[in-house]
């Protein structure tokens, strides 16, 4: 299928670039046109414009540059309509994603917005236009789900994909353990530089960061240079000081920082991640400082950790607070203050736990998957479903053999439900070896069966046919899955049924080979269309 993806900066073209490969893993056909970064292209993507000549920060900025932003919009409205995708992915960048909601919409184009704008912060009234055009809203803090609730919208809370990317990351650099000798670095504890990717905020803030080197000569600073800006920026904020530069390697530097100044952002998540103890720095055109502050919605934090822990475990110097004295204070805090870090790392374990655990790029990706698939199912679309552990709970070393020992999933109905609207068909196939292993009959299966229709058939979920396999896996039948023995037997009884426009739900390996066999699309239990 088509996906036509949106990042404009570089944490949309991380996370978009991990959602790009996750989804490849679904849908191997996948084809990509993208406005984002190097690590887009790097998964296929066909790029229309990188998000450096894209990336403006603040109110001041953006009238200063409006009319070129007001000009990108109109190229990519044209090229989404040339391109035709199955669906358009808007990932965060919201003063320019959400300007695409509504042509998309009016031309019938399906919208999944992933990581979602902060409409809990400022702008509210945006809420109301995401309701109308976007189909998902894909929320990576734990809290965004229920602000989206009380609007009477569904968002779906994935987790936070920078799990994901840390992991890979780490899981592929060297750089770690021979940091220092990589880099030519002293045995002098490390303190991180972390001044953000624009330019703008690069030049208000490193100046204040890099004025703390006089007062710990005890320590090393290492400045974190994204490849995007040019060297001159920085060496021309440095000047005659000595600060080692390291570009494309900011995890491995805060695996070996002591403690880091970091501008509010991202980054700020990543280091709490780390466990590094940071303090926040923000600064910026004063008329873009106070146009934001104007219309917070009484959002008491900028960092993303104090944001989603509701509390201050993060100092934040902002605009005027942002000076050699207060720097200075909060810095020596975070690297000599024993209970004041020790709070912090108390603070970071609860981090994690609020964040969720590892595969939120999956689970974006299945319903990216599934919302372009749903652009393309009609009536001419049949469902293939597996049975235990799909439609009924499994049970544990054993067999479903009687209708009282059939549980329905309801998580799986609810899907169903939806699912009938887009299926012509929806079809059973099941391996049910406890007939060949002489631990039930054919009889009491097919009771089995019976029940699940009539059940479903309450809920107003109609199931056209049910084939079971009553062979043992050692008898090498043709009908067990994963030979596609039943998924003939569907068609020969429904001539209609096209393997090209059908899809398989299954919970086991077994399930997908079938499903691959027959040229069918494939769907890994619990990622059912909802």
């Amino acid at each position: 299928m088509k996906y036509y993806i949106v990042a404009g900066e570089a944490s949309g073209d991380l996370h978009a670039s991990n959602l790009m490969k996750a989804l490849k893993r679904r849908d191997p056909q996948a084809g990509f046109r993208c406005w984002g970064g190097d690590l887009m292209e790097a998964q296929g993507g066909d790029m229309v414009k990188h998000y450096r000549d894209l990336a403006f920060m603040g109110f001041f900025e953006v009238v200063k540059h409006l009319r070129t932003i007001l000009n990108n919009i109109q190229i990519c409205k044209i090229d989404i309509l040339l391109y035709k995708p199955d669906v358009l992915v808007l990932v965060d960048f919201p003063g320019f994603n959400l300007r695409l909601v509504r042509f998309a919409k009016e031309n019938n184009i399906r919208v999944v917005y992933y990581i979602s704008p902060t409409v809990w912060a400022w702008k509210t009234k945006r809420v109301y236009k995401i309701k109308q055009y976007v189909d998902e809203m894909l929320c990576i803090l734990p809290f965004e789900a229920g602000f989206y609730a009380k609007f009477n919208y569904r968002a779906r809370y994935t987790g936070h994909p920078l799990l994901d990317a840390i992991d890979a990351n780490l899981s592929q650099s060297d750089d770690i353990l021979h940091f220092r000798e990589h880099y030519n670095l002293d045995e002098r504890p490390i303190i991180a530089l972390l001044p953000g990717s624009r330019a703008q905020e690069v030049k208000a803030i490193l100046p204040r960061m890099i004025a703390m080197t006089e007062y710990f000569p005890q320590y090393q600073f290492v400045l974190s240079k994204v490849n995007w800006l040019p060297e001159a920026l920085y060496s021309g904020i440095l000047k005659h000081r000595k600060i080692a530069f390291v570009e494309g390697s900011t995890y491995p530097l805060l695996s070996n920082a002591r403690a880091a100044l970091v501008a509010s952002g991202t980054a700020t998540l990543e280091t709490a991640i780390f466990r590094v103890p940071q303090v926040v720095c923000y600064a910026g055109n004063w008329i873009s400082y106070y146009a934001v502050k104007f219309r917070l919605n009484n959002i008491k934090y900028i960092s993303l950790p104090n944001l989603i822990l509701d509390r201050p475990l993060l100092a934040e110097l902002i605009q005027a607070d942002l000076n050699n004295s207060r720097l200075q204070q909060e810095l020596d805090a975070v690297l000599h203050d024993e209970k004041r870090i020790a709070a912090m790392q108390e603070g970071y374990e609860a981090l994690h736990r609020q964040l969720g655990g590892r595969g939120a790029s999956e689970r974006a990706a299945a319903v990216v998957w599934e919302t372009a698939l749903k652009a393309n199912i009609n009536p001419e679309w049949t469902l293939f479903l597996d049975r235990d552990g799909v439609i009924n709970r499994q049970i544990a070393g054993g067999y479903v053999t009687n209708p009282k020992d059939f549980v329905l999933i309801e998580e799986t109905i609810a899907a169903l439900t939806v699912a009938r609207r887009y299926f012509g068909r929806i079809i059973v196939v099941t391996n049910q070896q406890c007939i060949g292993k002489g631990l039930c009959s054919a009889e009491a299966v097919e009771q089995v069966h019976q029940f699940m229709i009539d059940e479903l058939n309450k809920r107003g979920i109609k199931i056209d046919a049910v084939y079971y396999c009553p062979h043992a896996a050692e008898e090498g039948c043709d009908c067990r899955k994963p030979n596609i023995g039943m998924a003939l037997q569907a068609q020969h009884d429904f001539p209609e049924i096209s393997f090209a426009k059908s899809v398989m739900v299954g919970d086991s390996p077994s399930d997908m080979e079938f499903g691959k066999r027959c040229g069918m699309k494939t769907l890994k239990y619990p990622f059912i269309p909802a």
